[in-house]
């Protein structure tokens, strides 16, 4: 997603269309959408490759 799309999620986001909505008319996955809008809200941008740990993946002894 280009800069220029990602500031016009952002600007239709503010008022008031929802990521559903964001993601029918961009073409874009939901999960697209709320990562572009939470990078505006929290000011930084997620950090690329990282992956979280889940519950289910515990080391082997």
């Amino acid at each position: 997603m280009t800069e220029s799309e990602k500031m016009e999620v952002r600007r239709m986001y503010q008022e008031g269309v929802s990521i559903s909505e964001l993601s029918r008319r961009t073409g874009h996955d939901r999960k697209t959408i709320r990562k572009v809008v939470q990078e505006q809200e929290d000011g930084n941008k997620p950090l690329a490759g990282t992956k979280r740990k889940g519950s289910y993946a515990q080391e082997l002894p």
